[in-house]
């Protein structure tokens, strides 16, 4: 009877994965079964999932995550010898990287869990016995791409079309909504069975970095109608100015509002607020695009002024303006903006707009908005003057993640950020000059308390570092931990060995540094692959 009830829970929330009730009755069973650390964490998750952004919802968050620390193993039921990766979402397994190859193994276990969303990693001839998998039918995110979209870690070879056949043309992927093939060499033959097969019910489609993607692609894609597409990227793709406009002008995509392209593929010939108004500013789709990437495009004021007053510009979510030879009269153009009220994510790597510009910017009014920081910029040399400002900005308490890699922060500059109220998920802090005594602020600070990714390669915290990273308890709900390039050898190995410090930590880099082959193997035997390096 008990096993029937929970298999009547399972196959519930399946039906209905949006609909809480079934999540919290669930936990209810669970506390009736003597299991209320595990109901706690169901209603935790669920709570917070409901919550708007602050310290309600992230205690809530935190207090789930120290669940995990204690019982993830046990819950997990041994999910760990078929999965790279896993995600918890509002109390229950919704989403896991899966090795095709061993999978088949454990489709008894797999078919137990609510799985929502899956990245599949494996060979052309996995993927073809995959594609049988009864699961598959309840899922509805699929992920084949060759690099990881979050955490790094395990990669997959670049496969062309014929390794995708079986698995789109599956009878089983009945529920799929979102679809990301980023990397590989996918050309016409992919596109037609995705139009065939999925096209009507796709959500979201990420071919980027698909190099051999070019401008036919594209048009068969933007000429056939796709009602609920709501995000689309072909980003560094082989699609051609042509191809970039073809998409900007397509009416076939009426929910489309995310659409990542490398628009400086529209600017071969050179930029101008003329040039800029002509291939951007009268495109069709321009009020519905939430994403702008002018990566590598040299920007002045004057076609800054251009894009920001334009009347059809709709709202931006994500800006990307690096390496775009901003200074000083840019980033002012930036900070009187209102649209960037507007930006949860903002990247301004590999300028040259130094203390002064970030200055500019931390004046503006219209800061409330950024969730995401990148400020990675080994020109900009900014230093405490502008970092700490940054670090007590008022609009900025609410910041998530931070990556400051290149810049000189050292241990001064750590410690100003240890001070501040901000309280980060993600931390990227590569060659930024940090010692030994660095370890010891990150692991005892409260600002730290929430990191789940934490980078810190090609710094020189050397074993003691390492050591002294375990020496508080600010790091215990890390993820992710990159430790490349740091002077590191084998004192550090117990350190990182240790589970009671680190015992969610998934992805561990420890490249570049003095392990043997050996101590290696030690490493791969606690993270297996999530070890890197």
């Amino acid at each position: 009877m008990k096993l029937e009830t929970w298999r009547g829970f399972l196959e519930a929330v399946r039906e209905s994965p949006d609909d809480d009730l079934n999540r919290l009755a669930w936990a209810d069973w669970y506390e009736d079964h003597g299991e209320d650390a595990r109901a706690t964490f169901i209603r935790a998750q669920v709570h917070a999932a409901r919550l708007p952004e602050g310290t309600e919802r992230d205690a809530l968050e935190d207090q789930a995550d120290d669940l995990l620390a204690r019982h993830e193993h046990d819950w997990l039921d041994g999910l760990e010898q078929f999965a790279a990766d896993w995600r918890w979402e509002r109390g229950l397994l919704e989403g896991a990287t899966l090795f095709a190859g061993r999978t088949a193994e454990g489709l008894d276990l797999i078919d137990r869990l609510p799985l929502r969303a899956v990245r599949l990693l494996g060979t052309e001839a996995s993927y073809l016995r995959a594609a049988e998998w009864d699961f598959l039918r309840h899922i509805e995110r699929l992920d084949l791409g060759r690099h990881p979209e979050r955490l790094p870690g395990v990669s997959i070879p670049n496969y062309r079309d014929s390794a995708f056949a079986a698995m789109l043309d599956s009878p089983n992927l009945t529920h799929l909504r979102a679809l990301r093939l980023a990397g590989h060499e996918i050309t016409g033959p992919t596109v037609q069975r995705l139009l065939a097969r999925h096209w009507h019910r796709l959500e979201a489609l990420d071919v980027s970095g698909c190099t051999t993607f070019g401008d036919r692609a594209t048009r068969m894609l933007t000429d056939a109608t796709a009602p609920h597409l709501q995000s689309l990227d072909i980003a560094h793709t082989n699609a051609s100015d042509g191809g970039i406009r073809t998409v900007l002008s397509t009416r076939a995509c009426p929910a489309l509002h995310r659409l990542h392209v490398s628009l400086s593929a529209l600017f071969r010939r050179g930029i101008s607020p003329e040039s800029f108004r002509e291939a951007l500013l009268d495109a069709p789709l321009l009020p519905r695009v939430g994403v702008l990437n002018f990566s590598h495009l040299s920007l002045d004021a004057a076609t800054l002024v251009t894009l920001f007053r334009c009347p059809r510009l709709g709202p931006i979510e994500e800006l990307t303006l690096a390496d775009c030879h901003l200074g000083l009269a840019e980033i002012r153009v930036l900070a009187d903006w209102p649209g960037l009220l507007n930006v949860r994510r903002l990247n301004l790597s590999y300028n040259s707009f130094g203390d002064a510009g970030l200055l500019e910017l931390l004046a503006s009014p219209y800061l409330g908005g950024l969730r995401e920081l990148i400020l990675i910029n080994n020109h900009n040399h900014l230093s405490g003057v502008s970092l700490k400002r940054l670090y007590q900005h008022p609009d900025l308490l609410r910041l998530q993640r931070l990556h400051l890699g290149g810049n000189f922060v050292g241990f001064a500059g750590l410690k100003l950020l240890a001070d501040a109220p901000i309280r980060l998920v993600e931390l990227s802090l590569p060659q930024v000059g940090l010692n030994g005594p660095s370890g010891t602020v990150l692991a005892q600070s409260p600002a730290f308390e929430r990191l789940r990714v934490l980078h810190l390669e090609g710094n020189r915290l050397g074993d003691e570092g390492v050591r002294r990273l375990t020496s508080g308890p600010s790091l215990r709900r890390l993820r992710m931990l990159g430790l490349e390039a740091n002077d590191v050898d084998s004192p550090s190995l117990e350190p990182l060995r240790d589970r009671d410090a680190w015992p969610l930590l998934r992805v561990l880099s420890v490249g570049l540094n003095h392990f043997s082959l050996a101590e290696k193997a030690v490493l791969r035997e606690r993270y297996g692959q999530g070890l890197v390096g």
